[in-house]
């Protein structure tokens, strides 16, 4: 039996919370945020930027410029 990849499905489910799906999800940015981290910790660098910009912004989270930075480097870092 093949392995199933569930790499991307964390990333998947907070981008779901983030845009919003008709029927499933309505857009929710502290539930992406909560989600996006669950993947930046686990390598996703996509994800990783992602936090960096909320943290820039103060978007489905309080600003702060020192999480933005330590999000940015870690997706930087991966290139």
């Amino acid at each position: 039996m093949d392995s199933v990849n569930f790499e991307n499905i964390l990333p998947l489910i907070a981008s779901c919370h983030y845009d919003g799906v008709d029927g499933l999800f309505e857009a929710n940015l502290e539930k992406a945020v909560y989600w996006y981290t669950k993947a930046a910790e686990q390598g996703d660098a996509e994800s990783q930027y992602q936090l960096g910009y909320f943290y820039e912004n103060g978007a489905g989270v309080s600003e702060d410029l020192e999480k933005a930075l330590f999000w940015y480097e870690k997706a930087a870092d991966q290139g």
